[in-house]
């Protein structure tokens, strides 16, 4: 409204606030002038009066309740050497189970920390349009005022800093065991470091082994024959009757049996 004064001041409604400049007005003043407009006076606190006994949101707890295990409590205690050896399986039960926690938490805190770099390159970018568009209004900050925010911190690298520190803590797990040389390391030391070539040799070397090692069998194979089949001849003649003299020996045995019926 653009009007002078009057003698009469009116009392406005409940929600509803005289703005003149940098004042607000709960009446209208017997005497004012300027550009007036009307409007409602919003805080930037905001109290609830009515807050329901039900969760506004769930919890995402997971269901996991600790289970006590007596009986196998009893037969570790019974029988230590049992016991010392299922604790020593549950500790590496539960140091791969930690590592795979660990591990799926670095690809999640990865994968979000490349989101939030993702939205906040795409937020500043709006903003900046925004800006641009309504320059002649005082940009976005000239129409929200006090609620405008413009500073959004970057935590891309402390959390990448984080993500680094939890891989250098699964690297460097103590429970895990040194790696074990390799007994027959001495044996292709010798060899260059280029992986297709060191394996181009052990392939050549291994070809070569065995070709010398189908040789010597082929060249023990007929003694093998010839000495095993003199030990079976003169193991049947050892044993004493021939076959033939063995087989009419039972041909007369049983024609006797056969009379005597």
């Amino acid at each position: 409204m653009d009007e002078k004064s009057s003698r009469t001041s009116m009392v406005l409604q409940n929600d509803l606030w005289l703005f003149c400049g940098r004042k607000a007005y709960k009446e209208i003043p017997k005497s004012f002038s300027g550009i007036c407009t009307l409007g409602i006076v919003v805080p930037l606190i905001y109290k609830l009066d009515n807050i329901s006994s039900l969760r506004l949101r769930n919890k995402r707890d997971v269901n996991a309740p600790i289970v006590h295990y007596a009986e196998t409590a009893i037969a570790r205690a019974a029988l230590p050497p049992l016991g010392v050896a299922m604790n020593y399986r549950d500790l590496h039960r539960l140091s791969n189970w930690t590592e795979g926690l660990f591990n799926a938490t670095i690809k999640a805190l990865k994968v979000i920390n490349q989101e939030m770099s993702n939205i906040r390159e795409v937020t500043l970018q709006n903003r900046y349009a925004l800006d641009t568009i309504l320059a002649s209004k005082g940009g976005v900050c000239g129409l929200v005022l006090s609620h405008c925010c413009m500073y959004i911190k970057d935590y891309n690298l402390s959390i990448s800093t984080t993500i680094n520190e939890m891989e250098a803590m699964v690297k460097q797990n103590p429970i895990s065991h040194p790696p074990i040389p390799d007994p027959w390391e001495w044996l292709f030391s010798w060899l260059p470091d280029g992986v297709w070539f060191r394996h181009l040799l052990l392939i050549g070397l291994g070809l070569v082994i065995g070709f010398v090692c189908i040789c010597c069998c082929i060249q023990c194979v007929p003694s093998l024959i010839t000495q095993c089949m003199g030990w079976w001849s003169s193991r049947r003649t050892s044993l004493g009757v021939p076959r033939r003299e063995y087989v009419a020996r039972y041909t007369r045995f049983r024609n006797e049996i056969y009379d005597s019926d």
